[in-house]
């Protein structure tokens, strides 16, 4: 995965420098951005506040659509179930007759699909120009949001609004005359609480998988001393 990363980010300079004829960013009164789509009857029920739900472009609506369809995919689905195996426990689904190597490119295809449209999203949503880099590690965020919500699609959407606020909070932090450098780790603060909150919470669990583990070690040693048990 880290490997496709790089080779990602590397492609994306030498295919602009190769199209466009140029390197660092691309800026242009040719360039349409993305719609934005008002919802009927937001302003009228809302008031002030219909911008919290109206007025965004159609890929952010999509995106909340694409959540219970990826519920019902992962949870209802042969692919969801093969994703779902392969990822946990790649030995059962070896055993079970499944190509691993197979559904890991078809998930992988599948993020990149969607971390495409998340990109187009950046670039065309609220900006009409790329520059190299403007994802701004947001990416790794979102590797934190699943490890955050241990795979489950309504917890990664509950993860992706924290950090969004958060995202937003810090931009409305450099109107007020705070360092840029500063406000700009406000994010990965609230990851890093997030995880840390997280691993705080799995302690228990974790201790106690790990006793067991001692546990079970420990009597296959008993086990296998000379004089004592050893089952056949």
């Amino acid at each position: 995965g880290l490997a496709l990363n790089i080779l990602a980010g590397g492609m994306t300079i030498s295919l602009m420098k190769a199209i466009f004829g140029t390197r660092g960013s691309i800026v242009g009164h040719g360039i349409v951005g993305l719609p934005k789509v008002q919802l009927p009857g937001a302003r009228d029920l809302l008031g002030s506040w219909a911008p919290l739900i109206s007025g965004f472009t159609p890929l952010v609506y999509a995106a909340f659509i694409a959540v219970p369809l990826l519920v019902v995919c992962y949870n209802r689905t042969r692919l969801g179930l093969y994703i779902r195996v392969v990822g946990e426990k790649p030995e059962a689904a070896e055993a079970l007759g499944i190509s691993i190597t197979r559904v890991r490119y078809i998930a992988s295809l599948l993020c990149g699909l969607l971390a495409g449209l998340a990109g187009a999203h950046l670039s065309l949503g609220y900006i009409t120009m790329f520059t190299e880099n403007m994802s701004s590690g947001r990416g790794f965020m979102a590797v934190a949001i699943l490890i955050f919500s241990n795979g489950d699609p309504l917890k990664v959407l509950a993860g992706c609004l924290l950090f969004g606020f958060a995202d937003a909070f810090s931009l409305r932090l450099q109107t007020f005359g705070y360092p840029s450098y500063l406000v700009l780790t406000v994010p990965y603060v609230v990851a890093l609480i997030a995880l840390f909150a997280l691993s705080y919470r799995a302690r228990p669990r974790i201790i106690a998988e790990t006793l067991e583990s001692m546990r079970k070690l420990l009597s296959v040693d008993r086990n296998t001393e000379p004089g004592g048990k050893n089952p056949q």
